[in-house]
């Protein structure tokens, strides 16, 4: 009985999650209309805090309730992972063409981001030096810094888009705003509530540590970032969609400073194993995939109509589980 309550748990914050998304998408793009904001920047910051909230608060949870770092670091590297698989899914749901080829070019800064905030994390589970400013460790500064300089290039690109055709003339800013939060407390409730139902899914099917952080709880607080990006790629905010797994992306790296401030028994890249390195790795690979596609522009849809980089990109997330298993399972 204990058991089905978990799962009518975790179903019925997915059902919210999936619903609120898909309204939290259509209220930032109107937001991004009517304050003339680029819908990349809007994804990148304001959507994708959103839907990070459920990896705050496991990933903090984590290092302040059960001491383990290495459970917070998996969690966080293994949704960044999987949001970039998500990159498949919208493939799937766009058939004109490969889901890259229609993006901005406002995407290569955010991905940037993720992949010097991604090695300056591998920079420090390779040092594990103790060096530390007010308890916390340089490296963890260096990551705040290099978010927060990111945040401004951000908001100062986004300015610069060109303004497209008013779709919503009529619509109220104010009654946005508050369909906005609304809908972001559906988000961030659901999130957690799937995230620690999630978790005791985990823990009921016999799953080890190491799967539940990098694999299984990654997975499910990355549903808001499913269940928002497929919503905005819908209404046909494509770079909305990407700008809010990219901005997830380097929020949730950014978090490994809130990580360190919140784990009280050393720093946390010297109190976690280097294995992580493995799946950072793993992401910064998936990153350049990315990257690559978003510059190369090709054309043609190839087998099970996906573009050359969802392919590569399907091909190199499961090879990473597939190592996972055999090496922690």
């Amino acid at each position: 009985m204990e058991s089905l309550v978990v799962w009518l748990t975790f179903l019925a914050a997915a059902t919210a999650i999936f619903y609120a998304g898909r309204q939290l998408s259509h209220c930032g793009d109107v937001i991004a209309e009517k304050t003339n904001v680029s819908r990349g920047w809007i994804g990148f910051i304001l959507l994708a805090l959103i839907t990070s909230l459920p990896e705050v608060a496991t990933s903090l949870s984590s290092v302040s309730l059960i001491q383990s770092p290495d459970l917070a670091i998996g969690n966080l590297v293994g949704s960044n992972i999987f949001n970039l698989l998500i990159i498949v899914l919208l493939d799937l749901l766009y058939t004109s063409s490969p889901i890259l080829t229609v993006a901005g070019e406002e995407h290569n800064l955010s991905l940037g981001l993720g992949i010097l905030l991604a090695s300056l994390t591998i920079l420090g589970l390779l040092t594990r030096t103790d060096t530390s400013l007010l308890g916390i460790s340089l490296i963890s500064w260096s990551i705040l810094l290099v978010y927060l300089i990111g945040v401004r290039l951000s908001f100062q690109q986004s300015r610069q888009q060109t303004v497209t055709a008013a779709k919503y003339p009529d619509t109220e800013l104010g009654h946005i705003y508050l369909k906005f939060i609304f809908f972001s407390a559906i988000i961030i409730g659901g999130g957690i509530m799937a995230s620690y139902s999630g978790r005791d899914i985990a823990i009921i099917t016999g799953l080890s540590q190491s799967l539940v952080g990098t694999f299984f709880l990654a997975i499910v607080t990355s549903l808001p970032e499913v269940a928002v990006t497929v919503g905005a790629l819908k209404l046909g905010a494509l770079d909305m969609a990407l700008g809010n797994l990219f901005g997830s992306n380097v929020f949730n790296l950014s978090l490994l400073f809130l990580v360190d401030v919140f784990y009280r028994a050393g720093g946390v890249f010297t109190g976690s194993s280097t294995d992580h390195i493995t799946t950072v790795i793993e992401f910064l690979i998936l990153s350049g995939i990315v990257l690559i596609g978003l510059s190369c522009k090709s054309r043609k849809k190839q087998f099970l109509r996906l573009g050359v980089d969802s392919l590569c990109i399907l091909g190199v997330y499961l090879l990473g589980v597939f190592l996972l298993i055999m090496n922690k399972g």
